[in-house]
């Protein structure tokens, strides 16, 4: 089946045909096929026998062309929605409510080890599976802040696999992120029961070398709500000082050394 693929409708006819004789194939062989070292012909042997979808463009050619034949002419009128998903995981939107991502958004997933990988619409990565399109994991921003969490979308993303792990390569503002998919790294935030969303922002900012000034630009709130939550801080988690809060921190995981 040849044709183009955007945005998060390849994950929808995933979800449509159930992924049947795909769901078997192993990481492991998976894992021994680098796409970056295979010509265009061997890339799509290997999309072939895989049924796998490891570049946005389909191949290193771009060549959008997939050799599956599962969708053909005669049934393709039969597919329907199996799944939707929002433009960002609501464990984003939760922990950063003034999010506002673009409503532009026309990425393409991945598919590789019987996993969809897909940018959102703030350019974080998100693993999804394909069969449910429930979320596995959410990449979550360098810093908890607003000004971090915001972006944009980009329209995909890269795999590479050596044999050590698939690694995720991505491209967001001026960065290039080598996202390890073993090691699921944006769990939803696990808050201490005691805190909001906007208490950890603060509190993680509190562990940086920010004065309370910067803080609450970095938060877009004034001088004195930061004074508010800091003494609110103070009270709930019965610390007298900035240093008592990062110790807070630092004790129950919300930063790390």
């Amino acid at each position: 089946m040849s044709g183009r693929f955007d945005g998060i409708a390849r994950a929808l006819l995933l979800g449509a045909c159930g992924l049947s004789g795909v769901q078997g194939i192993s990481a492991a062989a998976a894992a021994t096929t680098d796409p970056s070292r295979m010509s265009l012909a061997e890339q799509t042997a290997a999309m072939r026998r895989t049924g796998e979808w490891p570049y946005y463009g389909g191949n290193k050619g771009f060549q959008r062309y997939s050799p599956l034949d599962q969708i053909n002419a005669k049934n393709v009128k039969g597919l329907k929605i199996a799944w939707t998903r929002p433009g960002v995981d609501t464990s984003l939107t939760t922990a950063f409510p003034d999010l506002n991502p673009s409503h532009y958004y026309n990425a393409t997933p991945v598919f590789v080890d019987g996993m969809l990988y897909t940018p959102n619409a703030v350019g974080l990565l998100e693993a999804v599976d394909p069969a449910t399109g429930a979320t596995v994991w959410v990449q979550q921003p360098y810093q908890s802040t607003l000004r971090e969490a915001s972006g944009r979308s980009m329209r995909g993303i890269d795999s590479w696999n050596d044999g050590s792990g698939l690694r995720l390569v991505s491209v967001r503002g001026n960065y290039l992120y080598a996202v390890n998919a073993a090691n699921e790294p944006g769990q939803p935030l696990k808050l201490p029961a005691k805190l909001n969303q906007r208490e950890l922002q603060f509190l993680t900012l509190v562990c940086t070398e920010l004065t309370y000034r910067e803080i609450a630009e970095q938060m877009y709130l004034s001088p004195r709500t930061i004074d508010g939550y800091r003494d609110d801080l103070f009270e709930k988690l019965k610390v007298k000082t900035r240093v008592g809060l990062v110790m807070y921190a630092i004790k129950n995981g919300i930063v790390t050394l």
